[in-house]
């Protein structure tokens, strides 16, 4: 599932940069999250910010542990 997240419109997101699973991509104009990648490693929140606190705010411990 992915949602928007961040429209500051940068020239260059910082946190996208650092998304070791690359979990962040821009979608016209806007910073969209894929949910299903992200795992929560709080690298974005150290890239911005911003857009890193919106990323983790919502997601529980438990969302972060995958089924094997």
């Amino acid at each position: 599932m992915s949602k928007n997240i961040c429209a500051h419109l940068c020239k260059s997101c910082y946190a996208q940069h650092v998304c070791a699973v690359h979990a962040i991509t821009e979608l016209n104009g806007t910073m969209v999250l894929d949910t299903e990648k992200c795992i929560g490693c709080g690298s974005c929140n150290r890239a911005c910010v911003a857009f890193g606190f919106k990323v983790l705010q919502n997601k529980a411990p438990a969302s972060f542990i995958k089924a094997a």
